[in-house]
C-alpha cells in the first residue's frame, strides 16, 4: 500500500470514528431519556449502562486518536495492526448485532459499515 493511500484510509478512519462517537453519545443522550430504558433500570444497573455506554465514545475516540497517529508515523509491523485491530472489528460487528436483536435496526448498518471501513484497513495493512 502506498504511503498516500495508508494516509487517505487512515485518516478517513480516524474521521469516521470521531462522527461515531460524537453520533454515539447524542443517541446515548436521546436514548437515556425514554421512560421505558429509565423505569426498567434503576438504580446501580442504569449508571452501570450509562458508564458502559459512553466509555463505548471513549474507546471510539482512542481509535481515532491512534488512527490519525498511525497516518503519520506508519505502523510498526502487520501483525501489531492486525492484533490491535481485529478485537475493534470483532467488537464492533458484536455491538451491532446486540442493537439489531434488542430493537435497535437501524444501529446495526452503522455499525456493519464501521468493522467493514475497518477490516478494510486491516487488510490493507
Amino acid at each position: 500500500m502506498s504511503t498516500t493511500t495508508r494516509k487517505i484510509l487512515f485518516r478517513s478512519l480516524s474521521a469516521w470514528y470521531v462522527v461515531f462517537a460524537a453520533g454515539h453519545v447524542q443517541y446515548g443522550l436521546e436514548l437515556f431519556q425514554k421512560p421505558s430504558i429509565t423505569q426498567s433500570m434503576a438504580g446501580k444497573d442504569l449508571a452501570s449502562y450509562k458508564a458502559n455506554f459512553y466509555g463505548g465514545a471513549v474507546l471510539m475516540l482512542n481509535m481515532a486518536y491512534l488512527h490519525y497517529r498511525w497516518s503519520f508515523e506508519g505502523l510498526y509491523t502487520r501483525s501489531e495492526i492486525r492484533i490491535l485491530t481485529a478485537p475493534v472489528i470483532l467488537m464492533v460487528l458484536a455491538i451491532g448485532l446486540y442493537y439489531r436483536q434488542h430493537g435497535e435496526v437501524a444501529m446495526f448498518p452503522v455499525l456493519a459499515f464501521a468493522a467493514a471501513f475497518q477490516a478494510l484497513g486491516w487488510i490493507a495493512a
